[in-house]
């Protein structure tokens, strides 16, 4: 399969290492480019919406127990 150029710009720092990085694996710095791009990928292209975090915390400091539905009651571990 080809490859596509991408033409970008770096932040101060990131060249020298990237170039660690590419030097310590034996790679090309193209290489390691390609490769957090892919992780990078995997993580955030999905069709799945977006967790609110204020909705997991409330999920689970307050929510459901999983399987019966019932509330949470601290004092459950008691009876």
């Amino acid at each position: 399969m080809g490859k596509t150029a991408l033409n970008t710009y770096l932040e101060p720092g990131q060249k020298d290492r990237l170039e660690r990085i590419a030097k310590r694996k034996g790679v090309s710095q193209a290489a390691v480019v390609r490769e957090a791009i892919d992780e990078y990928v995997a993580r955030h292209d999905t069709d799945a919406a977006p967790v609110d975090p204020a909705k997991a915390w409330e999920a689970l400091l307050g929510g459901v127990y999983d399987g019966d539905g019932t509330a949470n009651d601290h004092d459950d571990i008691y009876k």
